[in-house]
């Protein structure tokens, strides 16, 4: 989230207190230097899996060989099967990392009003479904439901 103009205009002192509490979560936990080699482990992972399927398969399908042009179809089809294949596990991840935020901003700030209306707001003002299918949730949100993060206040 970027504490830009929306924020300073449409939310109190108190709710930007959580939310930039919320966002400092994410520099005292390494969010970003945990996502940064997550990505890059993924990444290598992917490019040996187009590796291994591009080997196995251009004699069959014809391509000279792995820079063959034609084969770019089969690589970006490995690559979309893989990043789909892994996306709830990612998700989980950051779903994870935003409830850990939430609960470190929670804490530091005690403002359990606050946190509510700011994240509330946030939600109506992302369009957020307020109860989304788990399904839903599961495979594609990479943040918490509104209703489950506002129950992280009463804990």
């Amino acid at each position: 989230m970027l504490l830009g103009d929306t924020l300073l205009e449409s939310f109190t002192p108190e709710e930007i207190e959580v939310v930039f509490a919320h966002e400092v979560g994410h520099h005292v936990y390494r969010h970003l230097i945990q996502s940064v080699v997550l990505g890059v482990v993924i990444a290598t992972v992917g490019f040996k899996l187009v590796d291994i399927v591009l080997k196995s398969l251009s004699g069959t399908l014809g391509f000279d060989g792995i820079t063959d042009p034609a084969a770019m179809p089969l690589v970006l089809l490995t690559l979309t099967v893989f990043g789909f294949v892994l996306a709830p596990m990612q998700n989980a991840i950051s779903r994870h990392h935003e409830f850990q935020c939430d609960r470190y901003a929670l804490k530091r700030t005690g403002l359990k009003d606050a946190f509510r209306s700011a994240f509330a707001k946030l939600a109506r003002m992302n369009k957020s479904d307020p109860d989304p299918n788990p399904w839903v949730v599961w495979l594609f949100y990479d943040h918490p439901p509104i209703r489950e993060r506002l129950a992280v206040a009463d804990e």
